[in-house]
């Protein structure tokens, strides 16, 4: 396993491995390296998968009834149908899961009761709405992220799913984070005012976090409109000055659906499509009767 040193990362450096660097590598065009192996990743790309098996665009959807041509060559049969149903029980089960985690409120109990009132407003309605949806992305995406931040003074939190996030673990347990990367894309007008998708990079370590835009080479450059720096920046009361703060680790919290953190669609994937193929086949035959069906033989000896 490679250990991973984070460094200041305005000073231009992003992370460092303590062994197995290649001499002259810079920390920036390391951290480009692994944003882009990542991001080709099959785990990303069963994390991908899982998202929009559970919004219903399976593979059954591109399911074609092919046959062989004179030449015995592959050929679509258009003119047949082609029916492609899906019954969605993958996600189904997410949300049983889900429910059986999260379907109820917890509770606080303790003996001072100010403070569980003071601690009820914090963890309150919108956090329980968001441990919610992190537990779904767990069980989609094999594990999920609680980022905690503060939002005009008061602590708030938001999820990150798995695909969005690229962790550089400090044991084989992964129970401790070095250092993280937040990636995402959103939408900007450019100068001639079209919409153009925008990948943002958010590097969080010890020292807090600097944001950069990935170009379409994999190159990253500082982001001009991102806040990098501390992860909190407060007004000082005695002084009036805006003062930065940190956490003591990542402010990055881990969800996993399992030790393996293996997305639950890698466990049914073969049964949803079989089912679905089933359906679509029954459906199918059931519409290929004697009275809108032909069927032609050809190369039959004798009656």
């Amino acid at each position: 396993m490679t250990d991973v040193v984070v460094l200041n990362l305005r000073d231009d450096c992003v992370a460092r491995t303590a062994t197995n660097f290649r001499r002259g590598m810079t920390d920036k065009r390391f951290l480009e390296l692994e944003i882009t192996a990542w991001l080709a990743s099959p785990e990303r790309k069963r994390q991908l998968t899982a998202e929009v098996y559970y919004d219903g665009q399976q593979d059954v959807l591109k399911r074609r009834r092919m046959a062989l041509d004179d030449d015995g060559k592959p050929m679509e049969l258009t003119h047949l149908p082609n029916n492609r149903l899906v019954n969605n029980l993958y996600s189904k089960m997410v949300d049983q899961k889900t429910n059986y985690s999260f379907g109820r409120p917890f509770s606080l109990d303790t003996e001072r009761k100010d403070y569980a009132a003071a601690l009820a407003t914090v963890l309150g309605a919108r956090f329980r709405r968001t441990m919610r949806t992190v537990g779904e992305g767990a069980w989609i995406g094999g594990k999920a992220w609680l980022y905690p931040y503060y939002e005009g003074g008061a602590l708030a939190f938001k999820r990150f799913p798995a695909d969005e996030v690229l962790p550089f673990w400090a044991d084989a347990d992964h129970t401790i984070l070095d250092a993280a990367v937040h990636i995402y894309v959103v939408e900007e007008y450019d100068e001639s005012e079209q919409a153009k998708a925008v990948v943002k990079v958010e590097v969080m370590h010890g020292g807090g976090v600097d944001c950069f835009i990935r170009r379409d080479d994999g190159t990253l450059e500082p982001d001009p409109d991102g806040h990098s720096g501390d992860y909190i920046t407060a007004e000082d009361p005695d002084t009036g000055k805006e003062q930065g703060y940190n956490w003591d680790r990542i402010p990055l919290v881990c969800f996993k659906s399992s030790h393996h953190e293996i997305p639950l669609l890698s466990r049914v994937k073969c049964l949803q499509d079989a089912y679905n193929d089933i359906l679509s086949t029954f459906a199918n035959q059931m519409e290929e009767d004697v009275h809108n069906t032909v069927l032609v033989i050809k190369n039959a000896e004798g009656e």
